[in-house]
């Protein structure tokens, strides 16, 4: 039986289109040590052809963006808007059917 409730299935319905975001940027710990500082982040697809939309702030500096869709599959991310401002960044993945 479905749920009746409009969050519950709300939740339901966008859960597919949450995707999970990893990057890594280089962080200098000294003179002579450069060091990758990981960071973790979510966004969500806006189209199906592998458009993403999450934080400026998440992908701000980062030399390697990694996306996990939920259905686990994993992709190289590529920024390819940002505007700190409005802290918003879309990222680019090749998958198709998001």
């Amino acid at each position: 039986m479905p749920n009746s409730d409009p969050i519950v299935r709300a939740v339901e319905k966008i859960t597919p289109s949450v995707v999970n975001i990893s990057t890594v940027r280089m962080m200098r710990e000294n003179l002579f040590t450069v060091v990758p500082l990981k960071g973790m982040g979510s966004g969500f697809a806006i189209s199906s052809d592998g458009r993403i939309l999450t934080d400026y702030h998440i992908v701000e500096q980062t030399q390697q963006v990694e996306v996990t869709l939920s259905d686990g599959r994993k992709f190289k991310g590529i920024v390819s808007g940002k505007d700190a401002s409005t802290d918003i960044a879309l990222v680019e993945v090749p998958a198709g059917n998001l």
